[in-house]
């Protein structure tokens, strides 16, 4: 066994970061970011290894989550006490780690097809929440839409079914979307870097926001709460996911739920219950790219978001080209910037 296989072993059979190798007398979130630093996908040149890597990053992630208290065991949220295969008429699903957790869904990294594909399956946390779930999948359904250039920037279905929970006999929607390898939470950004990052960085990720939301405006609906945690980022590619639906609404409807944990972030409009439309997702990817810039970052930065929280604002596609002739101003000629979630 090598070296980098026992160390992609050892975290993916740990069952919390302070039973690590190193770990004695250390911060939990600085043995994270040692083992981060291990087994990160992109320190792997064979396939195996990389794929395998994903997997331990995935689970090191969740060791971090559980520590903090943000996530709760492996077999909580699972739909069978006790119960890591998930079985429906097209697939089987084997339920690996917890990706994440938010508001409505726990996430599985999960295997299907005898373990040759991968897929996210979002377990929903609550009966109560069938409509939010629904919402969810008929928004997904019908992003399939978005032109060609741009379907990566929304969640790929594989199937959607409810499942009896034998321990209590609750019935529970899960829906299965194609697993997107290396991406992460945005949530996890201001874990490693608490101060902010730098505009350059902030600069790529709102645009990507802003394509993300306003492909959805186009087909005439609404995210309802593209925050943190319903977008997902691949640092080193510079890729971003518009993951979750299940506040969405057709543009000039009210919202029905919106998320508890960002309730700050929303207009008072909003939360009224009154007609909302694109400007919403605007405001709150304003109001998201605010709190990732540090301090010490340009205030024409700054001053741009402060405007798309304006109630008259330009349509994303607009937001956009305005942005961009920001950016040459500050910044001069567009160039890739490299970014890690490995501090």
């Amino acid at each position: 066994m090598t070296n980098e296989t026992a160390v992609l072993d050892e975290v993916l059979n740990a069952t919390s970061l302070m039973h690590l190798d190193g770990a004695d007398g250390k911060k939990p979130n600085r043995v994270f970011l040692m083992y981060a630093r291990k087994v990160h996908p992109d320190m792997f040149q064979d396939d195996d290894l990389k794929a395998k890597a994903e997997k331990a990053m995935a689970h090191l992630t969740v060791l971090k989550e559980q520590g903090e208290g943000k996530v709760s065991g492996p077999s909580a949220s699972k739909p069978r006490a006790n119960q890591n295969v998930v079985r429906t008429k097209k697939h089987t699903y084997e339920l690996k780690h917890i990706f994440h957790k938010n508001d409505t869904f726990t996430k599985y990294t999960t295997t299907y097809d005898d373990g040759h594909k991968e897929a996210l399956l979002s377990i929903l946390n609550s009966p109560q929440d069938t409509d939010l779930a629904e919402a969810h999948v008929e928004a997904i359904k019908r992003l399939k839409d978005v032109p060609d250039d741009y379907r990566l920037f929304f969640p790929a279905l594989i199937e959607d079914f409810k499942y009896r929970d034998e321990s209590n006999g609750d019935e529970r929607m899960i829906i299965a979307t194609h697993e997107a390898p290396g991406f992460r939470t945005m949530a996890d950004i201001l874990d490693v870097y608490p101060q902010g990052i730098s505009g350059r960085d902030v600069a790529w990720m709102f645009r990507r926001m802003l394509v993300a939301v306003g492909n959805a405006h186009e087909l005439g609906i609404v995210n309802g709460a593209p925050n943190f945690d319903s977008f997902m980022i691949h640092d080193v590619q510079h890729g971003m996911i518009l993951t979750d639906w299940q506040y969405s609404v057709e543009i000039g409807q009210p919202l029905k739920a919106f998320s508890s944990k960002y309730k700050a972030y929303y207009p008072k409009y909003a939360l009224e219950g009154e007609p909302v439309d694109d400007r919403l997702d605007l405001y709150i990817i304003s109001k998201m790219a605010e709190l990732l810039l540090a301090q010490n970052q340009p205030q024409q930065l700054r001053s741009f978001f402060k405007g798309c929280q304006l109630l008259k604002v330009p349509n994303a596609a607009e937001l956009l080209r305005e942005f961009d002739t920001l950016l040459e101003r500050v910044y001069g000629e567009p160039k890739f910037n490299v970014f890690s979630m490995n501090k």
